[in-house]
């Protein structure tokens, strides 16, 4: 499957299938960190529940801290 990844074109391994999958697959923590799917936020809840598409457009969102 293809996602367009904060603007990056990325090929994604077969067995992605949810928001949740794709946050383990990439390593995302999951505080700090925000999710959009089609310019959508997702609750972090919910990314069990969001099944991704071919040509989804992801963005991801991480807070830095510090100054």
């Amino acid at each position: 499957m293809i996602l367009h990844i904060n603007g990056q074109t990325t090929d994604v391994p077969s067995d992605i299938y949810t928001l949740e999958d794709f946050a383990e697959w990439r390593g995302i923590p999951e505080k700090g960190t925000a999710i959009a799917v089609n310019a959508r936020l997702v609750k972090r809840e919910n990314w069990p529940a969001v099944t991704l598409k071919d040509l989804d457009s992801l963005t991801v969102i991480s807070a830095a801290f510090g100054g």
